[in-house]
């Protein structure tokens, strides 16, 4: 009975090792994986498409060809699977950046560290030349400001958005987006009115 004992102890020993071995070696890798996932992106970086995800989201590539997702700052495009206006603000930026590369302004939090929101984006302005990719969009009806978090340029914004309305640019030509996209930016108010 004693040698069974201690047969079944030395088992249930070197199963929590094991366990435990291993265990722990898989966390060190998963850490190690966070690590390398994170992808640092600074203002002044040039970076080139790699596909636009959609109208206001895009994955870009950097010089030392690692990925990252952007989402733009202070715009919101409609849904490109459900409304035509989404799809075409999704093919412009596309075009904008077309064999073109693209330099970076990053979004800082109010402790200087890189702006990204709940899905892991790095939020960020892209200009190609002297064009901000964002502002473009907004200017060309394809794009709507982005009220709820406020942005040093955004009355620069809003003063193009208020332009393409007046001129009845992209969405702002097609009376029914139109009257979606008023109630989204009344929304956004209210929200930002309330917080």
């Amino acid at each position: 009975m004693q040698r069974e004992a201690r047969i079944f102890w030395t088992l249930i020993v070197m199963l929590l090792g094991a366990s435990l071995f291993f265990g722990l070696g898989a966390e060190v890798r998963r850490r190690e994986a966070q690590q390398g996932d994170t992808v640092v992106l600074t203002t002044g970086e040039l970076v080139t498409l790699e596909h636009v995800l959609d109208g206001d989201t895009l994955m870009v590539v950097k010089a030392d060809s690692s990925t990252v997702v952007i989402r733009l700052l202070g715009i919101k495009a409609l849904d490109p699977q459900h409304e035509r206006f989404g799809e075409d603000a999704a093919k412009a930026l596309a075009g904008y950046l077309n064999g073109r590369s693209a330099r970076v302004r990053v979004a800082l939090t109010p402790d200087g560290k890189t702006k990204s929101d709940r899905h892991d984006r790095v939020i960020a302005e892209l200009f190609v030349g002297d064009k901000n990719l964002g502002l473009e969009l907004v200017k060309r009806g394809l794009a709507l400001v982005y009220t709820p978090y406020p942005f040093d340029s955004i009355s620069g914004y809003l003063e193009q958005q208020g332009r393409a309305r007046d001129r009845g640019e992209g969405l702002w030509g097609d009376s029914k987006t139109a009257r979606k996209a008023d109630a989204m930016l009344d929304e956004w108010n209210e929200r930002r009115e309330s917080e």
